[in-house]
């Protein structure tokens, strides 16, 4: 536990270093559903997925679940005419961040291939190819 503030940018440099660890093979990463809550944000949508889709993460490994809360600016047509690919739940009304969010946790975790790792993210966001493997690798070690 940290007791103090770090005197120097140094200090807090060192404080923060993680070791580096062996990298996860694929057969030891777990089944990953990425939710996010979409309105109004269609401009938003296409960056954010091409950063989903070029994950370094076995395709059979993780899903995208939008979840749309009603929005009216096209988004559900282009995520059904442009990312096939991304999973959509598409409510008539905005139900509120988190009874959207959660309305994503659950169709995650239902179903045949329930997640393991549940993730939330903005609509605008835009990962790095190897954000997943990092984000879960502690969760995976115990760590």
């Amino acid at each position: 536990m940290l007791t103090s503030t770090p005197s120097s940018p140094e200090e807090a440099r060192d404080r923060l270093r993680v070791e580096a660890t062996r990298p996860l093979r694929d057969a030891e990463l777990p089944r990953v559903s990425i939710v996010i809550l979409n309105w109004n944000g269609k401009h938003h949508l296409g960056p954010c997925f091409q950063t989903l889709k070029d994950l370094d993460y076995p395709d059979d490994a993780y899903e995208v679940v939008l979840v749309d809360n009603g929005s009216d600016d096209g988004s559900q047509e282009a995520v059904r005419s442009d990312h096939g690919w991304v999973r959509l739940i598409e409510n008539a009304h905005n139900v509120g961040f988190a009874a959207g969010c959660n309305q994503g946790a659950r169709a995650a975790v239902e179903g045949e291939r329930p997640a393991e790792v549940l993730v939330f993210l903005n609509n605008d966001m835009h990962v790095d190819a190897g954000f997943l493997r990092a984000l879960v690798a502690p969760i995976v070690r115990g760590e």
